[in-house]
């Protein structure tokens, strides 16, 4: 295990991407540490050592075309590093990570890759899909080299999970737990096949772990949905009386659509009342039922609006 702080100011990147710049580690120069651009984007604790046991497994499955991990750290600052093997890089890769570096155009470089490579990725590609990582797969060229016994190796670690970019509540597995353990069944080495599954029911507790505090913190950070479900329903109110909805929905032509004065205010404010109603529905403890009659009303304005498609206007989408 490394030890001490990593200060990444003081050395010079062999490699770097969109969101890790590695770093050969000064302790020991036949390995190479990884570090997050941005601590803004760390991952959780649970994350981070999820990444670590996720690309162990990878590691163990494939170990010609994974690199180990040795560890997943996160510093007294927030800084994040991976540390591994390094691995001997093909002309082809080499010549991309300098044109990085320079900030030059990579086209030769990758294709110069692409005939060191040639289909072997793909090889790689479909091999990491066979343990259940087919969500995971970067297929960033950098991210691929063939090291000096001809193998191809796949380099980026394995995030264990995210959480839903529309939902905040939900975290998105990045692996096939059934696939990955009917991989593992298959090892003929038992002593590889325990350990896999050890880090593998480890994982699953973190994740389970995670998930809780996910909920348990969204829970804690919801805001009284009362004040806003007033202000909603008082955006909807003008345009929810039976003789609002009728004219609305009177509305049958191109023609009478452009000319309608209640058409047009209701238009525009569907937009408004839809920000709303996704504020209340992520951001408020709203009871389920108060959501449902509110989202009904939505949706009836909108149908009552309707979209214009050639000439007529579509009262049913």
């Amino acid at each position: 295990m490394r030890l001490g702080k990593f200060e990444a100011g003081n050395h010079q990147p062999i490699g770097e991407g969109e969101e890790r710049a590695t770093y050969i580690n000064p302790q020991n120069e036949e390995r190479i540490i990884s570090v997050l651009h941005n601590q803004e984007k760390n991952e959780t604790t649970r994350q981070l050592k999820g990444r670590y046991y996720l690309t162990q497994i990878a590691h163990l499955l494939l170990p010609h075309h994974i690199p180990t991990v040795h560890q997943a750290a996160e510093d007294e600052d927030g800084v994040q590093t991976i540390d591994r093997p390094r691995v001997e890089h093909t002309t082809g890769h080499a010549a991309l990570q300098e044109a990085r570096r320079q900030g030059e155009d990579e086209e030769d470089a990758g294709d110069l890759m692409l005939d060191e490579m040639g289909k072997d990725i793909q090889d790689v590609d479909l091999a990491l899909e066979g343990i259940g990582l087919s969500f995971n797969i970067d297929s960033n060229l950098g991210n691929y080299t063939r090291d000096s016994s001809g193998n191809v190796q796949y380099l980026e670690s394995f995030q264990p999970w995210r959480v839903y970019p529309d939902d905040p509540t939900e975290l998105e597995v990045l692996f096939e737990e059934e696939e990955m353990r009917a991989a593992i069944e298959k090892v003929k080495d038992e002593d590889v096949q325990k350990k896999c599954t050890r880090l593998l029911d480890r994982l699953m507790i973190l994740f389970s772990e995670e998930e809780r505090e996910v909920k348990t913190r969204h829970q804690e950070q919801l805001v009284e949905a009362a004040p806003h479900v007033a202000e909603l329903e008082s955006l909807l109110e003008p345009f929810m009386t039976e003789e609002m909805l009728a004219t609305l929905n009177a509305v049958e032509t191109e023609e009478e659509a452009m000319s309608s004065e209640d058409r047009t205010v209701a238009r525009q404010a569907l937009t408004p009342i839809f920000a709303l109603l996704k504020f209340i529905g992520n951001q408020t403890n709203v009871p389920a039922e108060t959501y449902g009659h509110l989202y009904d009303a939505f949706q009836t304005l909108s149908r009552a609006v309707g979209t214009i498609n050639r000439g007529r206007v579509d009262h049913d989408m």
